[in-house]
């Protein structure tokens, strides 16, 4: 005997693919906030104390266990230069554990976010720009218009030119400062040839560790940018008072300007 009732509701396409897209959203905000409120003030802090050469351990919030606050002074490895100065950004909560920052897609997007913001570069995803509200419906499609009667859309004004603003010419005696060459690579490839750096392993059981080689030398007012996960050794002391060493998985910030 057949039976009256109401089907089943198929889920429409647009709400199959809704949750990936949160997640999308999600992982942006995280890694813009991350950019915004904790990296670009650390590198405009040590910038402003003439440090042209950074380097910013972030580390997750469940790696680490010390009884007291862990700074650049904790760091046992890498070792670095003499010029280059170190930072440690701690994050804090459950959204910031390391089965999220340690992704390979965070830690690239934290790369492009980061060029994207200090260099203006334009090659970042058009799903995670600051500017893309993704609370708004798409607009409607526009009619075609002659493109040599449209003037070209502004571009994005630079970190560095937004956070130090130049001179006039009339200031600059040899009229040379107010040329900024923010475009430290020419690549979209972060192995391509507009890259600064190549990188070589430093052995079989470096456990990830590598060595970076300049392959060219930056230009006045040039900034480089290279992100990726790096082992970090920290020297702390336990909650019982003893100092012990911990090697953790942590996003590694290298930033310079040239001089």
């Amino acid at each position: 005997m057949a039976t009256s009732g109401h089907r089943p509701e198929v889920p429409s396409r647009e709400k199959s693919t809704s949750a990936p897209s949160i997640i999308r959203r999600e992982r942006s905000r995280r890694i813009l906030n991350l950019v915004t409120n904790s990296i670009i003030p650390c590198f405009t802090l040590h910038l402003s104390n003439a440090c042209n050469r950074l380097a910013i351990a972030i580390v997750p919030s469940d790696v680490l266990r010390a009884s007291g606050p862990v700074t650049e002074q904790n760091i046992v490895a890498p070792a670095l230069p003499n010029e280059t100065t170190a930072s440690v950004i701690p994050l804090t909560g459950d959204e910031n554990r390391s089965s999220f920052w340690t992704q390979y897609a965070v830690v690239q997007e934290v790369d492009v976010v980061l060029r994207w913001e200090l260099c203006g570069s334009s090659t970042i995803p058009k799903d995670v720009r600051p500017e893309d509200d993704q609370s708004n419906p798409p607009s409607p499609p526009v009619q075609p218009q002659d493109t040599a009667s449209r003037p070209a859309p502004p571009s994005k004004k630079s970190w560095l030119k937004r956070t130090f603003v130049l001179p006039g010419p009339d200031h600059d005696p040899t009229g040379e400062t107010g040329k900024w060459n923010l475009g430290w690579r020419e690549s979209d490839s972060p192995t391509g040839e507009g890259s600064s750096w190549s990188d070589r392993p430093l052995g079989a059981h470096s456990s990830g560790t590598r060595m970076r080689t300049r392959t060219r030398t930056l230009q006045p007012d040039e900034i480089d940018v290279h992100t990726n996960l790096q082992d970090v050794s920290f020297r702390t002391e336990s909650e019982l008072g003893l100092l012990e060493t911990t090697t953790v998985r942590c996003i590694w910030v290298e930033i310079e300007v040239g001089i």
